[in-house]
């Protein structure tokens, strides 16, 4: 809500006791109505803000609880919540003559009432919100799953949407995140069948319909959706969500699409199963896209038998969906065709 200084927002009385104080009221002011954008005192001058929601509690919010809850809207039934106005009444900067009553989203119904409102043009009337960055729809696209759960942390797996001025032309678009394995990973990669991969499609394909089910590849998009150049990391899970694989931290300025096998700096955070590092599975280097029978793959050579470490296979007919874990390194805790490869980040 825009206002400027001959503009007076004015509240009926919230009519609750936890909104009262023991300290001394001086005798001038007489407390039978609330205010935002202006106190009692008449000499006070008037906020110049513009207002997108405002909540009032009967307990104390710590920062933390804050920080969660500021870029989520809520319901009107939390509990300790006493009124709740979102500021979605009337048409942004239109002709509002006949709207001038913000209403309160909770049970109480505490309807508040405009006065000295001009209710027309770009000052003193309904503006359009700061869409919230949840990515729960186009309008609040956020940076990428990582930044979308740190800033609302309730939220659960699913399809969010995300945006970035080098990715899509800058327009947003929709991705599949984990928000429970340590929160806020963005799906780059599902293989979930062998044929029609070739070595261009392993970094892009089916960019518009992301998938934990069916082939889907945005690995060529990773680099800006990465949390920092270096200090990122990613995951990789194989036959079920966390197995067969692990996450990472990349300890150099890394990219998603290398094209030789040198990104060997890598730390294994967590590991999903029993494997260990050796040729006839997961090699200790970040994924990289060779051409060759295999497209996207831990390996260190790109000829030769040793094709285990593969996530996504072009010429290994045998494997599905690519030749993963072989029982060869021993304590490997073996998965030859693991049926799916999923490859995340943040």
């Amino acid at each position: 809500m825009d206002q400027n200084n001959s503009s007076l927002l004015k509240y009926l009385p919230l009519n609750n006791g936890v909104l009262s104080s023991t300290k001394p009221v001086p005798a001038n002011v007489t407390r039978t109505k609330c205010y935002i954008r202006k106190s009692n005192w008449e000499a006070d001058a008037y906020a110049n803000a513009v207002y997108d929601e405002f909540r009032i509690w009967n307990t104390a919010k710590s920062s933390a609880e804050i920080n969660a809850a500021m870029k989520s809207s809520l319901s009107g039934n939390e509990p300790g919540l006493l009124a709740y106005y979102d500021f979605n009444t009337g048409i942004a900067e239109g002709n509002n003559k006949d709207s001038t009553i913000l209403y309160d989203r909770t049970p109480g119904g505490k309807n508040g009432t405009l006065l000295n409102f001009a209710l027309t043009g770009t000052t003193s009337n309904w503006v359009k919100g700061v869409p919230l960055s949840d990515g729960t729809s186009a309008a609040s696209a956020g940076e990428s799953a990582f930044a979308i759960k740190r800033d609302s942390p309730s939220l659960t797996d699913g399809y969010y949407w995300i945006k970035n001025p080098n990715i899509n032309g800058g327009e947003p678009f929709q991705i599949y995140a984990d928000m429970t394995t340590d929160g806020g990973w963005t799906l780059i990669m599902c293989n979930r069948d062998r044929p029609g991969w070739t070595f261009s499609n392993t970094i892009s394909r089916n960019t518009n319909a992301p998938s934990i089910t069916t082939n889907y590849s945005i690995i060529g998009w990773a680099d800006f959706i990465k949390k920092s150049p270096a200090g990122f990391q990613y995951m990789i899970d194989a036959n079920a969500r966390r197995s067969y694989g692990g996450i990472w931290t990349a300890n150099e300025n890394y990219t998603f699409t290398k094209n030789n096998n040198s990104q060997t700096n890598v730390t294994l955070d967590t590991k999903f199963g029993t494997w260990d590092y050796h040729d006839s599975g997961i090699e200790q280097r970040m994924p990289w896209y060779s051409n060759c029978s295999g497209a996207l793959t831990t390996r260190q050579i790109c000829n030769g038998g040793a094709w285990w470490g593969t996530l996504i296979a072009v010429n290994q007919p045998n494997r599905t969906p690519a030749p993963w874990i072989n029982s060869g390194g021993g304590s490997q805790g073996c998965m030859p065709n693991p049926g799916v490869i999923w490859y995340w980040v943040r």
